[in-house]
């Protein structure tokens, strides 16, 4: 199970409060990605019981995290980058503008650290550094599955895409979304091959085999 050992160890320097940044939806062929972020300080407490990496949570498990969640952070964040944008600046660039969105919802007055999941600090050179030059970013590798307020950001944001595809499946409910999330299920693929493409489908992308 995921745990704060590398976030107590952050908090514990000059630095007090952290950001925790985590993405879903990267690899879907429809809707958004979407970034999901928190907050927390050394006085947040322990975090809450079963919180971990999105992907090994049932549905069910997720929706139930969300309240306990919201009742552990200091402040939370959600920005969904839909279809469009993915499809006029690419996946890297919507992740990178996601993730500064959410860091500049979630960072205050004080010194901090942002912790994104992954090898590779997307979002530095792109910071508004008249709010963020206190914030230093680190990265780490499974973030999402060894940090547990990492794991926490993928739950909300895994929990908002999930509503927010939901929704959606009332718009276009020939695509099945409700059950693949805009993900490429053979079912899907033979809907867009049978019905074309929507507003909500990345047109950019192969979104059938050649």
């Amino acid at each position: 199970m995921p745990d704060l050992a590398l976030e107590h160890m952050l908090m514990n320097s000059t630095h007090r409060a952290l950001i925790a940044i985590d993405e879903v939806g990267r690899g879907a062929l429809a809707g958004p990605v979407t970034v999901g972020g928190v907050r927390i300080s050394q006085s947040c407490g322990e975090v809450p019981r079963g919180v971990d990496d999105s992907k090994r949570l049932s549905s069910r498990r997720r929706i139930e995290l969300v309240p306990q969640i919201g009742d552990w952070v200091e402040a939370w964040s959600i920005v969904h980058i839909p279809a469009v944008v993915i499809d006029r600046i690419g996946i890297m660039s919507a992740l990178a503008l996601g993730a500064r969105e959410v860091s500049h919802n979630l960072m205050g007055a004080e010194a901090g650290w942002i912790l994104l999941d992954g090898d590779r600090d997307f979002i530095s050179p792109n910071l508004d550094f008249t709010r963020s030059s206190q914030w230093h970013v680190v990265t780490q590798v499974k973030a999402d599955a060894l940090c547990a307020s990492v794991s926490a950001a993928s739950v909300l944001a895994k929990v908002a895409r999930d509503d927010l595809m939901i929704n959606a499946h009332d718009e276009a409910p020939m695509y099945g979304w409700r059950r693949n999330k805009g993900y490429g299920a053979a079912a899907h693929r033979t809907a867009i091959a049978q019905h074309g493409s929507t507003h909500w489908h990345r047109r950019s992308w192969r979104l059938l085999p050649s």
